[in-house]
């Protein structure tokens, strides 16, 4: 038996051993499942809860699928989910009642962080780990298979992860066997990081690694189907793959109705889809003509199986349907001779094809134009030999090397690894070639890849790598690489002494073992946007290294270093000038805190008179914001000129250059803002110096003096009306004592004079005459607000109803009046006399501006005053809601240099004997005492128009009434203390005739001595408050020591309101207006006395 007989022979038989080994196993599994399947299995129902949310979140419902990752899970032609995780879900989705959306995944990374933040909420095929399940739930286990070492033939058999020290190892980035490798980093297994698992496989068949750790299932699919005939299982590790469904933390009633659906699932099915997509465990070192037996015997078993009831159906076809089939097959066959010679002799790679007995060789069109050589010329290989290897000695190496290596490969009917000669071209050029063959049935298919220029390539790749290596030593800042899990790869000795370490205690340590970052957040976000964009180029970072801390200028890029995807950083340490930049600030801060602090407007400019900065107030002036103004000129943000001429002002940042001293702005200034806006203004403008003196700048401060002047004008006008009124109270007063002595001494002889009707109309007119001039009097007292009020809450809507009542009685009828109230009422506290009296005048105001008729229109409403209205205002008012009352007409008009005279007492626009001028006097006072304001406005030829304003009072209204009554007789001794002859003999003769025993004293000493004789029979003291001597305060004081329980009612007609109080607080009750009636004096003594 020749040698390639026998290597076919062992071969079959190898193959025969591994079927029977293959039935045995199968049929085992089988009847394990039978059993399996044999016993029930209780269905679990879902809650409503979860039923209620399967139907109310259809677009939570997202899968993400890894596209390369079968038979798994992967991506089909058309980019369907399928694989075995494919086939369970469909099983669980049945269950359910519910479709999941599938998602394709190219990026496992990417797929573990969705499914963290929930985006993704399904992921159907993942190994649990303690890091994973911190953020998913994990169901149990629908599927395993062992995770083993993967090695080229030459590695070595029974290996463990110890036999892998010192050897690099590949992982898939991500997967669970990377997590697992990392265990045993520290015994010197050097991991490298692939992709996905094809690039793992081939990592390991070009010899780029030694190894690679993967699960038995998918590395098993991924050698068959490509075709990797120069790898073996190397050994098994202890890790055990253990495939479960894994739901985001985020949805816990998915993921209790997925183990649901998963716990109803018939043992049978879960046992069908296994099989269908998992291959059962191979032996390490089987060749590629062993596994096509497995492969046959395991369909001869399944088929078996699952078809034992179709046997003597197929038994009973004819022998022609037979015949028919092979014929088939043969056509197919020679069909697929003619496809796979086509692609041989058109492939890509130079190929060579031979017998067993390396006879009948031949090569494609790719290898003839790789080494010129034909068929004609190569029949066998020894007519390769010297062709190849012209040197004699080298030609020996091959012909010794080439038959033992597919010797061995026939043997174990596995390929033929890949080996290295130089081989001569017909040109004469030499080339360095990887030789391989594999074994395919009766033939032996060689392939021959140039890796002459990939050498080379790697020679100036090392070279590069050398330079590198050496100008990131010499780099004059620290530099380091990282793996995209944070740790170091690499660093230079600044950067060793920046951690004070040496290299080997940094390499393999996470970068927190070194580096506290200030803010995490923000240097995992840097991680990711690196790793995302590939580079970042002036980033910053603050740092705690060795418990100092540090700011960091960096640039980072990603890199591939020896195989694995790295970050490159070099960084700058600018911890001084990032304190000298914080310093700035704090200073540049203060100053703006300061500059925004300071109640004056604020510029400042540079010596060519353009503005640099400016502070709020300043803003709010010219109308600018500072970033607008910023560059400007100063004349366009500040333009300023003379309030009386309007004529531009000269810049102050020009005076201060010239002058170098402190400037102050020209007098009567008036800025115009942007809006149009005017204001007065004042202050200053100053130099702006540096250390060395030089003026590098102008500061303006300025102020806003409008409102300042506003109120000195007020206050002028103030005093002016105070000192009239002063005027206006004397006259007043002394007027007072005459009309009350006319007044008493007519309603004394009245009461005689009535028999006679003569006698008596006169006695009418005396009355009559007296009252218009206390009337007159009055409205002196109202303007000076010397006037008593008697406050009370109204609705001061009723007094202006009265006014309007009165007013129609007299009117001309061509004048209309028409009212527009707010409100069913507008409650106030005041005097309702004292404001009907004031609506009134200003209606007969109203009324005379109108000689041909017109409309006087009167509304009220409720207004908000705010603080600067209030501080703007003449009138002592604060802010809060008022009672408005209007009365506007549609006379003449006041021109307007007149209307800030109206209110002032005798100035009248009308024609002598018209009017006194006193009436909008008497109703400026009213107005005063009530706590309010008045406004008035005015235009020639359209109208007045005039406004009160009142506090509204939360109380309220009282009905007022205003009843006639009969005097109140009563009995007492009553003393009455006035200065006037006059008035003390009217009252006494009024108070005797109602019935009152009276003593006088005509001033308060007097008083004091009377009262202190006879205190005990007095009951009331009626007492004046001016009288020379001792006046009424002083004496009212001295007579309440000697009787505390003193009963006293001032008499006055010139007292203020202010003056009032404190006697008030000290026990006085009753006030009394001189000139009084007899009527009201009763009253007042009558109520006084027995309260």
């Amino acid at each position: 038996m020749d040698q390639a007989s026998r290597f076919a022979a062992a071969d079959k038989k190898s193959g025969a051993v591994w079927c029977l080994i293959l039935l045995f196993v199968l049929i085992t599994i089988s009847l394990s499942q039978l059993t399996a399947a044999g016993g029930s299995s209780e269905l679990t129902t879902l809650t409503e809860e979860e039923k209620q949310w399967l139907t109310q979140n259809p677009g939570r419902l997202t899968l993400w699928f890894n596209d390369s990752y079968p038979p798994i899970e992967y991506a089909d032609a058309d980019d369907k989910f399928v694989g075995l995780g494919a086939d369970v879900i469909a099983l669980v989705e049945k269950k359910l009642g519910h479709k999941f959306k599938k998602i394709k995944s190219a990026d496992w990374n990417a797929h573990l962080k969705a499914l963290e933040a929930g985006k993704c909420a399904v992921a159907p095929t993942i190994i649990e780990n303690a890091e994973r399940s911190q953020y998913a739930f994990f169901t149990t286990s629908y599927a395993r298979a062992p995770v083993v070492i993967i090695g080229a033939q030459n590695l070595g058999s029974g290996l463990t992860i110890k036999d892998l020290a010192g050897k690099k190892v590949a992982v898939v980035s991500g997967f669970a066997t990377e997590s697992y490798m990392r265990s045993f980093q520290n015994n010197g297994i050097n991991i490298v990081l692939v992709k996905d698992v094809s690039e793992g496989l081939r990592s390991v068949a070009f010899g780029q690694v030694d190894a690679f750790i993967e699960n038995l299932a998918v590395a098993s699919y991924y050698i068959s189907q490509h075709g990797i005939s120069n790898l073996k299982v190397a050994g098994i590790t202890d890790y055990i793959f253990e495939w479960r469904i894994a739901v985001s933390r985020k949805y816990p009633l998915l993921f209790s109705s997925i183990q649901k659906a998963l716990d109803n699932i018939a043992p049978e099915e879960l046992a069908a889809v296994n099989g269908k997509w998992i291959t059962l465990k191979t032996e390490q070192g089987i060749s590629p003509e062993t596994m096509r037996n497995l492969k046959i015997a395991a369909t001869f078993v399944l088929a078996l199986m699952l078809g034992l009831a179709l046997i003597s159906i197929f038994l009973k076809r004819s022998l022609n349907e037979k015949i028919s089939s092979l014929e088939e097959a043969h056509k197919k066959l020679a069909n697929s001779e003619t496809r796979f010679r086509s692609l041989f002799m058109h492939a890509p790679l130079p190929l060579m094809e031979m017998d067993r007995k390396w006879q009948n060789i031949c090569v494609n069109k790719s290898f003839v134009d790789t080494f010129g050589y034909t068929n004609d010329e190569i029949k066998s290989l020894d007519d390769w030999w010297p062709l190849a290897y012209p040197d004699e000695e080298y030609r020996k190496i091959g012909q010794t090397r080439w038959p033992l290596a597919i010797e061995h490969a026939l043997a174990t009917n596995n390929v033929i690894a890949p080996q290295e000669f130089n081989v001569t071209c017909r040109s004469g050029e030499v080339k360095n070639v990887l030789i391989g063959a594999s074994i395919i049935e009766d033939k032996i298919l060689g392939t021959l890849y140039d890796v002459g220029e990939l050498k080379r390539t790697q020679e100036q790749l090392q070279k590069s790598l050398q330079c590198f290596e050496e100008l990131f030593e010499l780099a004059p800042f620290p530099c380091i690489i990282t793996d995209l899990s944070g740790r170091y790869i690499m660093a230079n000795q600044h950067f060793c002494e920046l951690v004070g370490k040496t290299p080997k205690e940094i390499i393999g340590k996470p970068i927190s073992s070194f580096e506290r970052f200030a803010d995490s957040d923000q240097f995992n976000q840097v991680q990711k946007e690196i790793i995302r964009s590939g580079v970042i180029t002036s980033g910053e970072l603050a740092v705690s290294i060795n418990g100092k801390k540090h700011h960091l200028l960096f640039s980072s890029k990603t890199i591939d270093w020896n195989g694995q995807k790295s970050i490159l950083t070099a960084s700058v340490d600018i911890s001084e000038r990032r304190q000298a930049e914080e310093a700035l600030k704090h200073n540049e801060e203060n100053l703006r805190v300061t500059l925004n602090s300071i109640g004056d407007a604020v510029i400042a400019t540079d010596t060519q008179g353009m503005i640099t900065r400016m502070n709020p107030v300043a803003e709010r002036l010219t109308g600018w914001e500072s970033a607008e103004a910023e560059g400007q000129s100063l004349p366009a943000v500040f333009r300023i000129v003379n309030a009386k001429t309007r004529e531009t002002l000269e810049s102050p940042v020009s005076q201060v250059l010239a002058t170098g001293e402190v400037v102050a702005l020209a007098k009567n200034s008036l800025l115009i803002a942007r809006d149009g806006k005017e204001y007065l203004i004042a202050d200053s403008g100053a130099p702006i110096r540096n250390d060395s003196g030089d003026i590098i700048g102008v500061v303006l401060v300025f102020r806003d003096v409008t409102e300042e002047q506003a109120i000195q004008e007020q206050l002028r006008q103030s005093q002016k009306m105070d000192a009239i009124g002063q005027l206006a109270g004397g006259v007043a007063h002394d007027f007072n004592n005459m009309l009350g002595g006319i007044i008493g001494a007519a309603e004394l002889l009245g009461k005689w004079l009535k028999e006679s009707p003569e006698a008596d109309k006169l006695w009418h007119m005396i009355i009559d005459t007296a009252e218009r001039a206390a009337s007159l009097n009055s409205k002196l007292l109202s303007f000076a607000r010397k006037q008593p009020v008697n406050y009370a809450a109204i609705d001061i809507q009723q007094p202006v109803r009265d006014a309007i009542s009165l007013l129609k009685r007299t009117v001309d009828r061509r004048i209309k009046i028409e009212t527009s109230f707010s409100a069913r009422e507008l409650p106030v506290v005041g005097d309702f006399s004292h404001l009907q009296s004031a609506f009134l005048n200003i209606l007969i105001n109203a009324a005379q501006a109108m000689p041909e008729g017109g409309t006087i229109y009167v509304s009220t409403r409720v207004v908000e005053l705010d603080a600067y209205y209030c501080r703007s205002s003449q009138f002592r008012i604060t802010p809060g809601a008022y009672a408005e009352v209007e009365i506007k007409d549609t006379g003449c008009g006041i021109p307007r240099e007149m209307l800030p005279h109206i209110f002032e007492p005798f100035f009248t626009t009308k024609s002598v004997g018209k009017g006194t001028g006193l009436g909008l006097a008497a109703v400026f006072g009213i107005v005063q005492q009530h706590g309010g304001a008045i406004n008035a406005y005015s235009e020639v030829g359209t109208g007045t128009s005039l406004h009160v304003l009142i506090p509204v009072s939360t109380e309220s209204a009282a009905e007022y009434e205003n009843e006639e009554q009969a005097p109140l007789r009563g009995n007492g001794t009553i003393l009455v203390v006035d200065d006037e002859e006059v008035i003390r003999s009217n009252t006494e003769a009024m108070l005797t005739d109602l019935g009152y025993r009276v003593m006088t004293a005509e001033n308060g000493s007097q008083a004091e001595a009377i009262f202190s004789e006879k205190h005990s029979e007095i009951d009331l003291v009626i007492l004046d408050m001016v009288m020379p001597v001792m006046n009424g305060k002083e004496c009212f004081a001295a007579m309440k020591k000697i009787k505390p329980d003193l009963k006293v009612v001032i008499a006055s007609g010139f007292v203020r309101d202010e003056d009032l109080e404190p006697l008030k607080a000290a026990g006085v009750k009753s006030f009394i207006h001189k000139p009084f009636r007899i009527l009201t004096l009763s009253q007042i003594v009558h109520e006084t006395i027995n309260s």
